[in-house]
């Protein structure tokens, strides 16, 4: 590798680390994800008993929390970014601080975000229905396929993970313009590809490993709810999910502050943005009369 090369495992190590000690910024770290670290899973009930407790009217809820978790992640990813960048650099963050980041770059990692969706759909779409397609004309054309779809599947959703993840960084650490963010992603991921990749497999890793502590949790949840409801079903299924709510805030919490984490160690590493940026350096943004005003 580069002479910037990062040792993934110490990389690693150290997030976890940072994550487990500083359990303050596990209440930004469950809007990772979009809101996927929250309880959406109902011990001792199902999701049809979940919605039948709640009137028709509110079905808009749904939309209305999509919503607000997408606006929720556009600002605490943001803040949680620049509290590591803080703990890095200082050992120390001010959440107030940090929540004014957030705010302060909401408008462009919005934008981003949801630009970047849109092509990811749309490129999901198009291998969905490639694969489709072959499927319909021929079994095996349809199976055959697969060994080309499902590699351009891995390589769009890491290009998709790791450009979101490095321009946001670089819009939240030296508050850079979108397109000027998104050139520095793009040549990070060029000239670094190797930890760029098996950092997005360590995300992945971190997902899946939340998933199963939450739903190891939901189990051990269910247990009183069988106990004291009959597996639930004298007790409304509202109740079953607010049961949960408080391992979201501990294990969905440390897995979001994690991967966000990583990432945000990553670049850090890579970019190095204290050496030649006052901003990242001080807070204090350069003068438009000179670059080194």
């Amino acid at each position: 590798m580069a002479k910037s090369s990062v040792h993934i495992g110490r990389l690693v190590d150290e997030s976890l680390q940072l994550a487990w000690r500083y359990r303050g910024l596990w209440l930004l770290g469950i809007f990772a994800g979009y809101g996927m670290n929250f309880n959406i899973e109902i011990p001792g009930g199902t999701t049809p008993d979940l919605l039948a407790d709640i009137p028709i009217p509110s079905a808009w809820t749904i939309i209305y929390l999509v919503a607000m978790f997408f606006l929720a992640y556009s600002i605490a990813i943001p803040a949680l970014i620049w509290a590591i960048w803080g703990l890095v650099r200082t050992g120390t963050f001010n959440v107030r601080e940090c929540l004014m980041v957030g705010v302060d770059v909401f408008p462009p990692v919005v934008l981003f975000n949801l630009v970047a969706m849109i092509l990811f759909g749309v490129y999901a779409g198009f291998l969905g229905a490639m694969f489709g397609v072959l499927f319909a004309l021929s079994t095996v054309a349809g199976v055959i396929s697969l060994v080309i779809i499902i590699p351009l599947g891995v390589i769009g959703m890491y290009g998709y993970v790791a450009m979101l993840n490095l321009t946001i960084r670089e819009l939240t650490i030296r508050r850079t313009g979108l397109i000027s963010a998104m050139g520095v992603s793009w040549q990070l991921i060029k000239r670094h590809p190797k930890p760029t990749f098996w950092v997005f497999l360590v995300a992945i890793g971190v997902l899946l490993a939340a998933l199963v502590a939450l739903r190891f949790c939901f189990y051990v949840v269910s247990i009183p709810v069988a106990l004291l409801a009959g597996d639930g079903a004298g007790m409304p299924a509202v109740y079953n999910l607010l049961l949960g709510l408080p391992f979201t805030l501990v294990v969905g919490g440390f897995f979001g502050t994690c991967a966000e984490t990583i990432y945000t160690m990553l670049y850090i590493k890579l970019e190095q943005p204290s050496r030649d940026d006052i901003w990242a350096t001080t807070g204090v943004k350069r003068s438009r009369s000179g670059p080194g005003e």
